[in-house]
């Protein structure tokens, strides 16, 4: 799994510092359609993220409130099931993607890939690649200010400062 995995990162033209939308445009240009990321506030129940493939373009949902470093690691997750063209069942309904995407006609829709079964091979190697391709952009990368809801703002700058991180930008 590891050697399939870094054979495919070496077919990638990824660079320390790149966004990953760069990402996501090699991907596209692969496959000779657009590739676009959907962050969406997600129901509880429903995957973290997945991919919606239509006749002319794919989709990657992924959870919106999710923190910047593990939507990206969401993202490149999907990417690599993308990259392996691996083949998963539908597990969100039409009626499930008319309601979570109205602006989407569910009857364009082939193929929605969220998976359930993180034990399959297909999973631990996309969840492989997928760390490979984020090592490879940045070992650590994320946003030092949050966005915190107004009313928890004054408690979490507190704790900040408690924990002796006077020098951390904080809060938006």
């Amino acid at each position: 799994m590891r050697k399939r995995c870094t054979a495919e990162l070496a077919t990638l033209d990824l660079r320390p510092g790149a966004e990953i939308q760069a990402v996501i445009d090699e991907v596209g240009a692969r496959r000779g359609r657009p590739v676009r990321m959907v962050p969406f506030d997600l129901p509880v129940a429903a995957p973290e993220g997945f991919l919606i493939t239509t006749a002319d373009e794919d989709f990657i949902v992924f959870e919106r409130r999710a923190v910047p470093l593990y939507q990206r690691q969401i993202v490149l997750h999907e990417v690599a099931h993308l990259l392996f063209q691996h083949e998963t069942e539908t597990v969100l309904a039409e009626d499930a993607i008319a309601m979570m995407m109205p602006s989407l006609d569910p009857g364009l829709v082939k193929r929605v890939l969220g998976r359930e079964h993180t034990n399959s091979v297909a999973e631990q190697e996309a969840e492989l690649l997928a760390s490979m391709m984020g090592q490879r952009i940045s070992p650590w990368s994320t946003d030092r200010a949050w966005d915190v809801v107004p009313e928890d703002r004054e408690l979490v700058e507190r704790l900040v400062r408690a924990l002796g991180r006077a020098d951390h930008p904080g809060t938006r």
